[in-house]
């Protein structure tokens, strides 16, 4: 959800297609996972690292889990379940990234699986 009109959305794909047709080239930075969504691939983790490399590197670690070096089980430290926190307008409000997704404990054995959800979401 965005205050910006519709419009404005559908007049740059309109100048981006244009682009195209005319085969010339603009300055328009577009990360590579929104052009793979666009195309009907999935993203990954490297394509994430290209747009928030902050996050990527958290689910990376998430990834690396050492329950040694890091102080514990992933379930005890990080105490996170298959939620993400979204923003609009200011207000804060939580998404399942699955079904009974905020009860749900992320653990070394479903950190693959949070990452992909992430990732998609």
């Amino acid at each position: 959800m965005t205050l910006e009109p519709n419009i404005y959305f559908e007049l740059i794909g309109i100048l981006m297609g244009i682009a195209v047709y005319n085969n010339t080239f603009i300055d328009l930075p577009f990360p590579l996972a929104c052009f793979k969504v666009l195309v009907g691939e999935e993203p990954n983790l490297d394509d994430l690292r290209q747009w928030q490399p902050e996050t990527a590197k958290s689910l990376e670690e998430m990834l690396n889990w050492d329950e040694a070096k890091m102080g514990g089980t992933m379930e005890d430290v990080l105490c996170r379940t298959f939620t993400v926190d979204v923003e609009h307008f200011g207000e804060i409000s939580q998404r399942e990234l699955k079904d009974g997704g905020s009860s749900i404990q992320v653990t070394k054995a479903t950190a693959k699986e949070f990452v992909r959800l992430y990732i998609d979401f």
